[in-house]
């Protein structure tokens, strides 16, 4: 069975080298690509690290920059109460969340439909 601080361990070691993701892609001019690298036979495949922001948890969204604990229960409250987001530009309608921040979160955040 799986130790619940196990999970949290890996969690934050997923929400470390994303965030470490996002502040490179911020100070360089050139495309900086990161990624999970899957292998399974002969096919490799790539994958990124997201945060959905319809299933994260408070405590998971107020890891990532810019948002802390403070905007991350805003986040979640806006989501119980307004539903799901269906797009990253949806996360405008959460009070401190404008285009602006939104477009900066969307190299670590997505919308599962």
């Amino acid at each position: 069975m799986i130790d619940r601080r196990d999970i949290q361990r890996l969690w934050m070691t997923v929400a470390a080298g994303a965030i470490a993701i996002c502040i490179l892609r911020f100070i360089t001019t050139e495309p900086v690509v990161f990624s999970a690298r899957q292998v399974s036979g002969d096919n490799t495949s790539t994958t990124g690290f997201k945060v959905d922001v319809n299933l994260a948890s408070a405590a998971e969204l107020a890891l990532l920059p810019q948002v802390g604990p403070i905007l991350a229960s805003r986040i979640v409250s806006e989501r119980e109460k307004g539903g799901e987001f269906l797009t990253i530009e949806d996360l405008s309608r959460t009070p401190g969340i404008g285009l602006e921040r939104a477009a900066r979160l969307a190299c670590l955040i997505e919308v599962k439909k």
